[in-house]
């Protein structure tokens, strides 16, 4: 699972191509990376107003999903949890929820207590939340880019926006229709200890695409929460799917799971494809 660490928000900064009709919006740092996205065929004014939607509700995310944030629910629970059982917010227990049912289908490898979610137990009648462990902390590092890129597929649909480019520093993307210049959204993926070296291209259109892997400098932040060490493998795992929630989900767990363990974890899930790379 990925670790978050405490960030500040960074300033905002957005920018509109009369000529294209092309937006382009970006916060360099959060949520723990950086974000951008481009998306076309929108008014200069309609586009700021999508632009807000976004941003608002990434700094509104950044707050909620945050375990560092003491002001925010997760560390409310992860204060309080061990001592009685307390109740969610709607957002909370559908994240919740998701992750127990996550956490069965990888075979208790995608675990976002980076311990035993199995020391979690959720009351579906009240929406409550306890935790047997006092130790039991709950870490969204490896799910809160997918959840929030879900969320501003919504609001790209609702705008009837075809065509967008979702990036989160890199290893979170989601592409919508088309390029302005070609019939998808061309991802170059790079080896990340030798940026010289194309590992491979991939033509988006409609999809979402989640890396995971490890770098010369941004080692052990992936935790093996079977033997809770932190993943040092020269090794990365890119995931393609309808969903982009389930793309981390995966190329999270796929950097962890033994390789006789692979073919049954994708098995439980609907995806077009994935890619593990031995560096």
């Amino acid at each position: 699972m990925r670790r978050h660490a405490p960030f500040k928000m960074k300033p905002v900064y957005s920018h509109y191509y009369e000529n294209s009709c092309l937006f382009h919006g970006s916060i360099l740092n959060i949520m723990g990376t950086g974000f951008d996205i481009i998306f076309i065929g929108k008014s200069k004014s309609d586009a700021t107003k999508i632009w807000d939607q976004i941003s608002s509700l990434l700094e509104l995310l950044h707050a909620r999903l945050n375990r560092f944030d003491e002001s925010s629910e997760i560390a409310f629970v992860n204060l309080n949890a061990h001592k009685q059982a307390i109740k969610t917010s709607d957002y909370l227990w559908e994240i919740l929820s998701d992750n127990q049912q996550y956490f069965e289908q990888t075979n208790g490898i995608f675990d976002i207590t980076l311990g035993n979610f199995s020391q979690i137990e959720l009351n579906e009648t009240e929406k409550t939340v306890f935790f047997r462990s006092g130790n039991t902390k709950i870490d969204l590092g490896g799910y809160a880019k997918g959840y929030a890129i879900e969320k501003i597929k919504k609001i790209l649909i609702n705008n009837n926006i075809r065509d967008a480019f979702v990036d989160f520093g890199n290893s979170s993307v989601l592409a919508m229709g088309k390029h302005p210049h070609g019939d998808s959204w061309k991802l170059i993926i790079k080896n990340p200890f030798d940026q010289n070296i194309i590992l491979n291209e991939e033509e988006l259109s409609n999809k979402n695409i989640s890396t995971s892997g490890n770098m010369l400098t941004h080692t052990m932040h992936i935790k093996n929460t079977r033997t809770g060490k932190f993943n040092d493998e020269r090794k990365m795992v890119t995931v393609i799917s309808d969903n982009a929630i389930e793309a981390e989900v995966i190329s999270t767990s796929l950097m962890i799971a033994q390789p006789d363990e692979v073919d049954s974890i994708i098995q439980r899930f609907d995806i077009d494809k994935y890619k593990i790379y031995y560096l």
